[in-house]
């Protein structure tokens, strides 16, 4: 779309960009995706700014959130700590 009073790109010049678009895409589908299995958890912090930013809610519905686990260094989120789901959590994340 270009901007208001600017005139529309000429046929050529959109089929240029449909390939340019369609290419690029082929190149990231083509990339290996990892399959690590590890699973990253958010802390509760990070979850409540997604909701609000994602789906534009104020409101603080982390109160039912198991609490942050915290690693021996003080990190909240970290890849010892992220991949220790518990059953609990599985269940609760599912059933949100």
């Amino acid at each position: 779309m270009p901007p208001k009073g600017m005139p529309q790109p000429a046929g050529t010049d959109r089929q240029r960009m449909v390939e340019w678009v369609t290419q690029a895409l082929e190149v990231a589908r083509s990339r290996p995706a990892r399959k690590n299995g590890v699973i990253r958890r958010l802390t509760i912090a990070q979850y409540r700014n997604t909701l609000r930013e994602l789906l534009l809610l104020d409101d603080d519905l982390t109160g039912g959130l198991p609490p942050d686990a915290v690693s021996k260094d003080g990190f909240l989120n970290n890849k010892d700590h992220a991949a220790a789901v518990t059953a609990a959590d599985g269940i609760l994340f599912r059933d949100s």
